[in-house]
């Protein structure tokens, strides 16, 4: 997505008038400035004129276009914030539920999982990936595309998953919150949310000596998710690079480590 960082202020300024002169035959005189000679001054200044003028609409026309990238990439920047926004909350309320904490940590059910964690957000959210992963960080359910699959480590993702693990269990059980943050899962750009499972009622309890599992959510930023923006907003030529196109300003995808993960 590129970007232009400058605005434009056009300033405008009032010439003092010029006092008329008068071309033509001196009294008494038999010679004269020459019709030829007026033509070629009003020629130039004409010229002059216009070249003024052309680059004056060309300044406009560029600062317009930069101002419009600018507009663009402000308004690609709010979209993934909220996405982020929608996902992080969406995961918290699935995890703060006393069916979560029993049947995905206490009492672990496939099938309940299947259905509510795993069709359940891939079909909600978009979500490419939901899982599990218990109070040593090592995954316990994983579900790709909606459907089942084989486990892996999550410290293969690269910008920081440790920071959104961390912050996610530091958050009060009391005061149940999501952790988000853009990850690279296999190559690919992923928005990433998780939350600690927490009980929603004195019902379920989890154990006070325990770490709590989590409850984790991935979308990847791939060409679904910038249909949806270039849709909704008019947005055009939307994509992802490794690294910005030359001449062009575009917005950084930062994980939470720092890493620069693409454009």
């Amino acid at each position: 997505w590129c970007k232009a960082s400058a605005s434009c202020k056009e300033k405008c300024s009032t010439a003092s008038p010029i006092p008329a002169r008068r071309f033509g035959r001196r009294a008494g005189d038999g010679t004269g400035t020459g019709a030829g000679n007026i033509t070629g001054l009003l020629g130039a200044v004409f010229l002059i004129g216009t070249i003024i003028v052309g680059a004056i609409i060309a300044s406009a026309a560029s600062n317009q276009n930069r101002d419009a990238s600018v507009r663009s990439t402000e308004v690609v920047g709010a979209l993934l914030a909220s996405y982020e926004r929608r996902l992080g909350p969406s995961v918290a309320d699935y995890a703060w539920w006393d069916d979560a904490v029993r049947y995905l940590a206490l009492t672990p059910d496939a099938a309940w999982a299947n259905e509510n964690i795993g069709a359940s957000f891939n079909q909600s959210f978009g979500v490419e990936l939901a899982f599990v992963l218990d109070s040593e960080d090592r995954m316990t359910m994983r579900f790709a595309d909606g459907a089942p699959t084989f486990l892996t480590a999550v410290d293969r993702w690269v910008g920081g998953m440790d920071r959104i693990v961390a912050s996610a269990r530091a958050v009060p059980m009391d005061k149940p919150a999501p952790v988000t943050g853009w990850l690279s899962i296999d190559g690919r750009i992923h928005l990433v949310a998780v939350a600690a499972l927490t009980p929603f009622s004195d019902a379920t309890r989890w154990p006070a000596d325990q770490p709590r599992y989590l409850l984790g959510a991935a979308r990847p930023l791939d060409g679904d998710l910038l249909a949806e923006m270039s849709e909704g907003f008019g947005l055009r030529d939307l994509n992802v690079a490794s690294q910005p196109a030359a001449g062009s300003n575009a917005l950084p995808m930062i994980a939470p480590d720092g890493t620069k993960l693409g454009y």
